[in-house]
């Protein structure tokens, strides 16, 4: 199984330093949680990753495979998976056409054999509409199959857009504040979906704010400050760190995230 490290990573926007000399490592079949205060470099590292920008210097790797300098849909193919904070679906489509958008990053058709409706394009919908359905079985979304996307509540949408990440097949799904906007009880079924995800060998690379989620779910947490890492290890370690306290928790807050 491949892991995805980060080597000596900064960017530089002008005279800015928004992520500096950060490294670490995001596990196969591990939930790992990136933290810190707002404007902590955490959307950038994110970004840096998944190829919507690229770092000033360092290395950025899935395996053996240097995804540095990589197009966004080269960094897809080659197996990261990624949702936003605000969900990106196609509203007028259905929620099985949404995700099967997803499964279209590997499949050999080309559009003009689709167009004509060749025969190999014909298998291969009827191929990508069963892979994405099976997705849909897996996040408990198959009853919302032909729903338009659009009008489903967000913590629905929310899964769909991580239904559509899945069906690329990712080695890494990385996660962008997927618990905001949630109720309680959407927040306690995506504990149970991640927790599904990483027991199929997929390492879960996750932003969120929600820190009594993350203590709760996370095997792993990075916590940047400023744009460097403070401090990295498992929650329990993390929510009683002086460091992490200060910086991002708030004193008198970590003994209640502990408990709760």
């Amino acid at each position: 199984m491949s892991r995805l490290q980060l080597e000596g990573v900064s960017r530089r926007f002008g005279g800015l330093v928004a992520v500096s000399d950060l490294s670490f490592t995001v596990e196969p079949a591990r939930i790992t949680a990136l933290i810190g205060p707002n404007g902590a470099g955490k959307t950038t590292t994110f970004n840096m990753v998944s190829g919507l920008i690229r770092p000033t210097s360092g290395r950025i790797t899935l395996g053996a495979q240097d995804l540095t300098r990589l197009a966004p849909h080269r960094i897809c193919m080659a197996g990261i998976g990624r949702s936003f904070q605000t969900p990106h679906i196609f509203g007028q489509m259905t929620v099985l056409e949404n995700v099967m958008v997803g499964t279209r990053v590997e499949a050999p058709a080309g559009l003009l054999a689709t167009g004509l409706r060749f025969p190999s394009a014909v298998h291969e919908d009827h191929d990508v509409a069963d892979r994405a359905m099976q997705e849909l079985v897996f996040m408990n979304l198959a009853h919302l199959a032909d729903r338009r996307a659009g009008a489903l509540a967000l913590g629905q949408q929310r899964m769909v857009e991580v239904a559509r990440a899945l069906a690329t097949r990712p080695k890494v799904l990385m996660l962008d504040e997927p618990a905001a906007g949630l109720t309680h009880a959407e927040v306690r079924g995506l504990k149970e979906t991640l927790i599904k995800i990483r027991d199929k060998g997929i390492a879960v690379f996750l932003v969120e704010h929600n820190m009594r989620f993350v203590l709760r779910t996370a095997q792993h947490v990075v916590v940047l400050n400023f744009g460097e890492k403070l401090v990295e290890g498992p929650p329990d370690q993390i929510a009683n760190d002086e460091r992490v306290i200060a910086a991002y928790l708030g004193r008198g807050r970590e003994a209640q995230l502990a408990q709760g």
